[in-house]
């Protein structure tokens, strides 16, 4: 009950915020209030949910005028919303934007989405990207989540369907490839720095990825 209720002022506070940013005119602080409202419905209303998200992502595409950090968040209620095609171009943009600029907390949520994203097509991929994941949420964090992928997931709610995402993906990898050979690919993605991993991951996908989501 106490969360319905939460989720209730959450969803209020951003329906709020969403009208005063439309009332200020200014392109950035509408696309991300979109998201976070995006977020807030994401699970009791996910049409509105994805029409937010889809409003957001046209107004804050804008070649030149482009809201990095508004993509970033827009890939996160695309992982939300189960919708890893969609996920896999916001991150890819996401790290092309912020190529030379990258923090490890910006990194680690691309790259898990974009290992989740991969992972039924590409499962040698989506390891490696798994791996180096892990690597950048315990290197910024050292109550993060191990290399090792442990199945005990941070309290913090807003971790968890990127966690959940991770566990899939290695369960997916090990299907796909075996269990010695899914330890391998984390391990090997474990062992590259965030340059490395942020490039792997641009390597790895269609070129067309990194101008953004295309509708």
């Amino acid at each position: 009950m106490l969360g319905s209720v939460a989720l209730d002022q959450a969803a209020q506070k951003a329906e709020e915020a969403v009208t005063l940013a439309r009332r200020s005119g200014m392109p950035s602080a509408i696309v991300l209030r979109l998201n976070s409202l995006a977020l807030a419905l994401v699970d009791r209303d996910p049409a509105r949910s994805r029409a937010l998200l889809r409003e957001s992502v046209h107004l804050g595409s804008t070649p030149g005028e482009e809201v990095s950090s508004g993509i970033l968040m827009a890939s996160l209620v695309a992982g939300r919303l189960r919708d890893w095609n969609l996920a896999l171009a916001l991150t890819t943009r996401t790290m092309y934007l912020w190529r030379w600029s990258i923090a490890l907390m910006l990194s680690a949520p691309c790259l898990s989405l974009c290992a989740r994203a991969l992972a039924d097509d590409r499962p040698e991929v989506a390891g490696v990207l798994r791996g180096s994941a892990y690597a950048a949420y315990r290197a910024a964090s050292p109550t993060g989540p191990s290399t090792r992928g442990s199945n005990t997931a941070p309290t913090e709610s807003h971790f968890n369907f990127i966690l959940q995402a991770l566990r899939e993906t290695g369960e997916i990898v090990a299907a796909a490839l075996g269990k010695e050979r899914e330890r391998e690919l984390r391990d090997q993605g474990a062992a590259m720095s965030m340059d490395e991993a942020v490039s792997y991951a641009l390597a790895s996908v269609e070129p067309k990825l990194l101008a953004g989501p295309q509708f």
